[in-house]
Formats: structure tokens, sequence, C-alpha cells
């Protein structure tokens, strides 16, 4: 295979859970149904590296998340993973609620090598806050993002690129049918498949990062394997993950997850990374 039709073939974007406590419970988020994200367990060392070595196996350069369904900086462990992780070529980033970010924590952070931190608020005064929260850690220069959904303002510390975001929770999904605030059932097509792989604490690659493992349905239909035991590149292009790419492309979706979820996930996996690395699975996989 082409060198660069491989790498268009490889997700845009990546999550990797080091962790699952999460000091929050969002009513969009499945943590606030389930006492997952209340539990304290994090990634086994061993593993973390292994799936790291995976990605520098096969040079990937596209932006690896340490985060998912959790607070990743309520970790203890994140300045040692984010350093670790710094053998990838590609954009490191981290989602936050903001909870723990203060001065120290930004310093520390920009030493890591870390390139994108997200801090997402929202609620009545999130814009106040916003403001509140960047002069206390010393950031003065805010640019207003308006060229994405959500309300955004940019800001750099350094190297680090700081983004407060409050996000639009009407365009929020059902996190594959867990939460009920939305109407389920495919409308257009997704590709989150195609541009965005998710990892959980445990080291499962999931069909796409809503996926919450503490929910049967979603343990029993959305964990692809374990990177215990295969490696990144097997699972991403395995034939579990190939037939729900063809089903997706087909207009023919029976995962009964992905039946749940609705058109409003669909649009947030299509800006993940657009419609090119759609093409190239539709090259590889129908012709």
């Amino acid at each position: 295979m082409d060198t660069q039709v491989y790498k268009n073939l490889l997700p845009f974007f990546i999550e990797l859970e080091t962790s699952t406590y999460c000091n929050r419970s969002c009513d969009y988020c499945p943590n606030a149904l389930y006492a997952r994200g209340k539990e304290r367990r994090f990634i086994a060392h061993d593993l973390y590296l292994k799936i790291i070595s995976d990605l520098r196996d096969i040079d990937y350069r596209g932006i690896l998340a340490l985060h998912n369904y959790n607070e990743p900086l309520l970790d203890p462990n994140i300045y040692e993973r984010l350093r670790e992780a710094r053998i990838l070529p590609g954009q490191i980033a981290i989602f936050t609620n903001g909870d723990p970010v203060n001065p120290a924590v930004l310093s520390e952070l920009l030493d890591t090598g870390l390139n994108v931190l997200r801090i997402t608020l929202h609620g009545k005064s999130a814009v106040s806050d916003i403001l509140d929260k960047a002069a206390a850690l010393g950031l003065t220069e805010l640019e207003h993002d308006t060229g994405r959904p959500g309300t955004r303002f940019n800001a750099r510390y350094g190297s680090l690129r700081v983004e407060f975001f409050i996000p639009d929770l009407d365009i929020f999904s059902t996190r594959g049918g867990i939460l009920p605030s939305r109407q389920p059932g495919l409308s257009s097509r997704c590709y989150m498949p195609f541009n965005s792989g998710a990892i959980d604490c445990d080291g499962h690659l999931k069909i796409c990062c809503d996926i919450y493992p503490a929910d049967p349905l979603h343990s029993l239909h959305g964990l692809v394997g374990s990177l215990a035991d295969s490696s990144f590149e097997s699972l991403w292009f395995s034939p579990e993950m190939n037939a729900l790419r063809l089903e997706v492309l087909n207009d023919r979706v029976t995962n009964p997850i992905c039946l749940q979820c609705p058109p409003q996930s669909n649009v947030r996996g299509r800006r993940c990374a657009g419609r090119e690395r759609e093409a190239y699975w539709r090259k590889l996989l129908l012709t």
C-alpha cells in the first residue's frame, strides 16, 4: 500500500483514556448515570507504554488526546504520561473541565511538551468564568474564535495553545443511546470509524469515543479488542472495524449502538477531519 494512502487511513484523532475518575457529574455525560466516573482506576503503565510504542511503530502523526470519560488532570501520573507520549511526532492534547488548572499546573503542562489544552466550561456564567479563569492564569490576550461550533476563546502560553470552550449542548449526542435527551436514528453518514480512534483505560479500542464501557450494550457491541493482546494497527484495520465501515458506506448500519446515535454526533465526526479519509476508505473497501 502506498505510504501516503496508508497514513490517510489512520485516524486523524485518537483519545487515550489514562484514568476513569472525574470530579464532576455532567448531565450530558454517562458518568452522571454510572459509578465508573467515581472509581479511581488508572491505565497499567506497561499497557500505556505498549500503546505509545504501537503508535510510534506506525509513525502516527495525528493528534493524541489523553482523555475520554474522565478528568485527565486528576490522574497523578498525567505529567509522566505526557512526557512518555512525546516520542510521537504529532500533537498531544488534553481536554479538561479546568478545575485542577492553576498557574503551577499550566507551567508543568508546558514543560511536558503538551501542545493543546482545552478548558470546557458551561452554564449561564460560562463567559465570565472564562474571563476569570484566564485572568487567574495570567492569560490576558484572548482571541475569539468564531469559525467553529460553540463559543471559543484561544490564548497562548509559550508554545502551549490554551482553548476555552463553551459547547453547544443542543448538538451533543446521546452517547450512543445512553442519554435520552436526543432523538435517535442515523439520518446522515457517520465519519467517526474513519477519522477517530478511542481507547479506554483498560486498553480496549472502541468503535468511537462515545462508547461507554460500563454500559452493557456498549460493552457487548462497542469494543473492538484489547491492545494488551493486539497492536493498534491490527485492531484499526480489523475485520470488525472494516465491517462497520462497510455498513456505514453502504448506509446499512446494524450496530445497535450506532442506530441510537443521532445526526448531531455525525456532524461532529465530519468536523474531526473532513471527508477525505472516508474517500480513501471507500476506495479501499469498495473497489
